[in-house]
Formats: structure tokens, C-alpha cells, sequence
């Protein structure tokens, strides 16, 4: 079941002002196992003005490269509990 011991991780990568351009919207990776998470929050994310969805990714090993490649303001990380490499690698980032 989606959702069951789910718990959704912000982590503001460029939280400094002089990294992002405070003009432009505010770029979300979305790292979830789901494909129809994924498409929600996309959906949803990306209907407002002042955001936009730089990627996605199923998680696993390769969203780290995900985060090299589409350089995020924001990750939007599906953490299941108990998971914690998924959070070391977002300390790492």
C-alpha cells in the first residue's frame, strides 16, 4: 500500500540565496518509489507558477546522479522507514 510507514523528506539543496536565482521557480527533483506518486506529485508540483519539476527518479542508487544532472532546488524524497542509506546519501548531497 502507498503510503503505509511512508514518510515524504524535504532537503533544500541550494538554500542559499546567491546559489538560486530568486526569480526563476524553484526546481523539484521527486525521488519516489511509485511511479503513480510520482506522477501525483508532479502533477500537482508542477501546476503552480513558481515551481517546476527538474526530474524524477524511483530511487535506489541512481537518484544521486539524478541530483548531478538536473541540479534541484528542493528534493522531495519517499523515505520508508528504516531505509537509512537513503538519508545518508542526502546528508552526502
Amino acid at each position: 500500500m502507498v503510503g503505509s510507514g511512508r514518510r515524504y523528506v524535504l532537503a533544500f539543496v541550494a538554500a542559499d540565496p546567491a546559489v538560486r536565482n530568486p526569480t526563476s521557480a524553484i526546481r523539484i527533483l521527486i525521488v519516489a518509489a511509485y511511479p503513480i506518486a510520482r506522477a501525483g506529485l508532479a502533477a500537482l508540483l508542477g501546476s503552480s507558477a513558481d515551481m517546476t519539476v527538474a526530474g524524477q527518479s524511483a530511487g535506489g542508487a541512481d537518484w544521486a546522479a539524478v541530483v548531478e544532472a538536473t541540479a534541484p532546488d528542493v528534493i522531495l524524497l519517499d523515505h520508508t522507514p528504516g531505509d537509512e542509506e537513503a538519508l545518508e546519501r542526502l546528508e552526502r548531497i
